[in-house]
């Protein structure tokens, strides 16, 4: 299923798209059907009507969603059809290889120095045109207030906010921003910051109305269409996270009306289902969804079984597996209450996991084990062969499980009663739960306590005062390096080290891998932190392991399907189209 080739500076395994088509089941010897020769006229006037290259019309259409927060500063991720109304300095351009382009900067930034980086702006940027900016320019003022937001993480009552999702990878390291003119902002970091300019593609990092900001700090669960106004390709003039949401063409975005290759799409089209596989397929089989595949819910990936079945049943789609580091089941620890409180037990649960267990119950047996950092990231993941020989991956589980009960009883686990865990509801969780409290029953004589909450309410959990432990999935690796998300996770500082996981060691061999120039010496640094991590239960944030996804999509979709959601968006605005002279579009209805 996999190919495992490394893919430029990020280093992610990842397999090539292929068509599947029934032409090589037919006999050899079968007569083939009589057709008629197309005359030279007909031929030469199918080839003229058919357009070459990228065309506009038509519209995009996929499966939508909740996001944790409306506020695209402080969302953990972006959340779909929300991030096609908003642009960025800078983008990824082929995120495969982390290559990076302007957006509303017109060209990468200049460098005069390690710490300084100058950006200036496009002309004719302007808001979208609705309120309650309606069409205005976008201004130097805007962009001092985006910075001055997330550096200071001021709101606007003056209260500090400590969840600005890019503060600790990307605005904590900003000394200084002056105005040098009208469209020129120059910027100085505290100290040089390799991963700087990876950490502004952060789907967090767009320009916000301030009026619309502020409304949506007074008002947290306004969450309809008139709290999402950018200067973005895609005005969303509908929007129901558990229902249908709509954004329709910019007429005035800057990108296209500079002549740019872009925005293909009339109109984006997302639709809420449940994680329901049939009701999925009956969508994409009716040509209601472009694509499926990836994530059915929370992380959880689709059946392969299920795939599997669309493949063989649906002749000519096309078919991608990939490795991604989302696609992980993961164990999330509270460092600080619950009995992951006390190191002997945390890192009991930790070596008492078995992890080919899990490959086979989640991943129907296609998968790596995971260290600190996922597997497909190839360069800065710790290999397999030295998994192997490490305690909680020892190929002899009977010595990890030997250890473990050692620890367990050292620490007063028989005493602790069951372990409070909460799993995301749904079919994939309800099977998590079964086989994970079996496991660690029979592995460590461990009861566990499972709540099944919705997923809108795992970000609150994480974060609040409750947290014990949560089995689910490690997402938000967005980039093809994963300095910064592994910072987010590990760090003593990280918006999402939801463990509390504090290493003073971990946090020198970070910070030194992201401020290096030298990229072999940060791999090597970030290997150390993960060596040390795996002696106390992988950082409170364990990736058991790690699976692949596979996607199916129709060929009249011209899109390049990539597994790091966060970044989609970037393909739909810049390279995707429909392509409505492919026989595939046959059947296809309106948006």
């Amino acid at each position: 299923m996999l190919k495992g080739a490394a893919l430029g500076a990020g280093g992610v395994a990842a397999a090539a798209l292929v068509g599947c088509g029934d032409d090589e089941d037919a006999p050899e010897d079968a007569e083939p059907e009589s057709t008629p020769e197309p005359t030279e006229a007909a031929t030469a006037a199918a080839t003229a009507a058919r357009p070459e290259g990228p065309q506009d019309g038509s519209f995009y259409s996929a499966l939508g969603g909740s996001t944790f927060s409306m506020d695209q500063h402080r969302a953990v991720t972006a959340g779909g059809i929300i991030t096609y109304a908003y642009d960025g300095l800078v983008t990824y351009d082929d995120i495969n290889v982390g290559s990076v382009r302007g957006v509303m900067a017109e060209s990468l930034p200049e460098q005069p120095d390690e710490r300084t980086y100058i950006f200036k702006l496009r002309p004719g940027i302007k808001w979208q045109n609705k309120a309650p900016a309606n069409g205005r320019d976008f201004t130097s003022e805007d962009l001092a207030w985006n910075l001055q937001r997330q550096v200071s993480r001021e709101l606007s009552n003056g209260e500090v906010g400590t969840d600005f999702a890019l503060y600790g990878t990307v605005y904590r390291h900003i000394e200084s921003f002056e105005l040098v003119d009208d469209r020129t902002v120059q910027i100085v970091l505290n100290s040089p910051k390799a991963t700087w300019l990876d950490g502004m593609c952060g789907s967090q990092n767009v320009m916000m109305y301030r009026e619309v900001a502020e409304q949506i700090e007074a008002d947290p669960n306004n969450r309809s269409q008139e709290v999402i106004v950018g200067t973005g390709p895609y005005i969303v003039e509908e929007y129901d996270p558990e229902g249908r949401s709509r954004a329709v063409r910019n007429p005035d975005w800057f990108l296209k009306a500079a002549g740019e290759d872009v925005q293909y799409f009339d109109s984006i089209l997302n639709t809420f289902l449940p994680p329901d596989v049939n009701a999925r397929r009956a969508a994409f089989e009716q040509k209601q969804l472009d694509w499926i595949g990836g994530v059915l819910d929370a992380g959880n990936p689709y059946p392969y079984q299920f795939i599997q079945s669309l493949i063989d049943s649906v002749p000519d789609l096309e078919v991608q597996d990939a490795g991604d580091p989302n696609n992980n089941r993961a164990l999330i620890m509270s460092f600080q209450r619950g009995p992951f409180a006390v190191p002997q037990l945390r890192q009991a649960y930790f070596l008492a996991i078995d992890r080919k267990n899990v490959i086979d119950a989640d991943f129907a047996g296609q998968g790596r084990p995971d260290g600190p950092i996922p597997w497909p990231y190839i360069e800065w993941a710790l290999s397999q062969e030295e998994l192997a020989e490490t305690p909680g991956y020892r190929e002899n589980k009977e010595d990890d499980l030997r250890d473990a009960r050692a620890l367990w009883e050292a620490g007063g686990g028989p005493d602790v009663g069951p372990v409070p865990m909460v799993i995301s509801e749904g079919p994939q969780g309800t099977a998590a739960a079964e086989w994970f409290s079996a496991m660690m029953k029979e592995n460590l004589d461990a009861d566990t306590a499972v709540e099944f909450v919705p997923v809108t309410s795992l970000f609150p959990y994480l974060t609040g005062e409750t947290f014990t432990a949560h089995l689910g999935a490690l997402g938000a690796w967005v980039s093809p390096d994963p300095r910064n998300r592994f910072t987010l996770s590990h760090h003593s500082t990280g918006g999402i080290n939801f463990a509390k996981y504090n290493d003073a060691e971990v946090d020198g061999l970070i910070d030194n891998a992201g401020s290096t120039l030298d990229r072999e010496e940060a791999i090597r640094n970030i290997h150390d932190a993960q060596r040390i991590m795996l002696r106390d239960a992988n950082g409170g944030s364990d990736c058991l392991a790690g699976g692949t996804y596979r996607y199916l999509k129709w060929p009249y979709l011209k899109m390049d399907i990539h597994p790091w959601w966060s970044y989609w968006f970037r393909n739909v605005t810049f390279r995707s189209w429909i392509d409505q002279a492919d026989p595939s579009f046959s059947g296809r209805g309106g948006a």
